[in-house]
């Protein structure tokens, strides 16, 4: 079966079976490497990301399925993330309690580190 060739999606002169051009792909890979290193610096050490960790979140949202901000304002939307309470860094003896965690869709979780929640 043949691909059929769409513009970049970044230049959008350049008809491609991929997602971008072989010029943008370059720029694109860039920019990810560059944020993603962003976001780990602002993430704080790996060590808080563990094996347990991991576990733990993935059963805080197996239990805890829906976003529990949203299902305060009666609306039913899939949690994605898990969010520590009370912060990690000011906190770190709270990072593994259950009673510290909250399932959380994405647009919940950004708005309240955008609100400098912890």
């Amino acid at each position: 079966m043949i691909t059929p060739k769409k513009p970049c999606l970044k230049c959008k002169r350049v008809l491609t079976t991929t997602t971008y051009c072989p010029e943008c792909e370059v720029k694109a890979d860039a920019f990810k490497k560059e944020n993603y290193s962003k976001y780990n610096t602002r993430r704080g050490p790996q060590h808080e990301y563990d094996n347990v960790w991991r576990k733990l979140s993935k059963r805080k949202l197996r239990i805890n399925s829906l976003c529990e901000e949203c299902l305060n304002m009666k609306r039913y939307i899939k949690a994605v993330l898990v969010h520590h309470i009370k912060d990690v860094k000011r906190y770190p003896e709270l990072r593994l309690v259950w009673e510290n965690l909250m399932s959380l869709c994405i647009s919940c979780h950004e708005m309240k580190h955008r609100r400098g929640a912890a």
